[in-house]
């Protein structure tokens, strides 16, 4: 397990956790280990329609606490 802030690619070029880091793409997903295809597949299209996958999110800032 690893918290956000270790993760070095949600990190932006001033070493800030971000949340979007500019446009949202279908190319951004990147299939791992887990065998979650269907689940990627399924948000890179929407990843279609960027203001979507945004409005999906209330807060746009990463809040250092996590809540």
């Amino acid at each position: 397990w690893k918290r956000a802030e270790n993760i070095s690619t949600l990190l932006d070029v001033d070493g800030n956790l971000t949340l979007f880091f500019e446009d949202v793409e279908p190319d951004d997903i990147r299939q791992g280990g887990l065998n979650d295809s269907h689940l990627l597949s399924m948000l890179s299209a929407l990843a279609e329609l960027p203001d979507r996958v945004k409005d999906i999110f209330i807060n746009h800032e990463v809040n250092p606490q996590g809540l």
